[in-house]
């Protein structure tokens, strides 16, 4: 079974999170989420967002086993989408990714998702490392990120055409050995 259901605190409400993997019927929200400014000013994405688009890279994620995709729901509503790509088994690493639902950011659900995220490609694929990438102006992600033990490992000067000019991408990561040190 892919889906995992437990209860959380989130700063100060009770969360009922049910992680499952992304399905088609989650699309129309991911356009949603991936148009607001709040999400395509801190992410590289295609804006606008389209919704065929979207469903032709669904579809090439169904059958790519470099990849696992989820949303968290809580108490029913979408919350989140996340997942691991470029999952490299040989070099036992990934990158991961994760939207938040920009009317609930600040909420906690990033922190359940990632700790949630972490645990389950470190378990399951045994990874050395689990890494991200960052845009330059995006300060808040990477102080979120060094919260549960990121570190940035550089920094790829004016790597990335976004919005109109070229920006830093800052990778941050973390390695197996601090993440058995964790709490969670």
């Amino acid at each position: 079974n892919n889906d995992s259901s437990y209860k959380s605190r989130g700063k100060g409400k009770t969360m009922n999170v049910t992680i499952r993997r992304l399905e088609h019927q989650d699309l129309d929200t991911r356009v949603e989420w991936c148009n607001d400014p709040r999400i395509y000013r801190q992410m590289p994405l295609n804006f606008p967002y389209s919704l065929s688009e979207t469903e032709k890279w669904y579809q090439s994620t169904l059958m790519n086993e470099s990849r696992e995709d989820f949303v968290a729901e809580d108490n029913g509503e979408l919350v989140s989408m996340f997942g691991l790509e470029n999952i490299d088994r040989k070099n036992q690493r990934t990158e991961l990714y994760m939207l938040v639902d920009p009317k609930k950011t600040d909420q906690g659900i990033g922190s359940e998702v990632l700790r949630w995220l972490c645990n389950y490609g470190f378990t399951k694929f045994n990874l050395t490392k689990v890494f991200l990438y960052t845009v330059e102006d995006n300060e808040l992600a990477r102080q979120f990120y060094e919260k549960f033990g990121f570190e940035q490992e550089g920094i790829l000067r004016s790597h990335l055409y976004h919005h109109g000019e070229f920006v830093d991408r800052y990778i941050q990561a973390l390695l197996r050995e601090k993440w058995e040190g964790l709490s969670w």
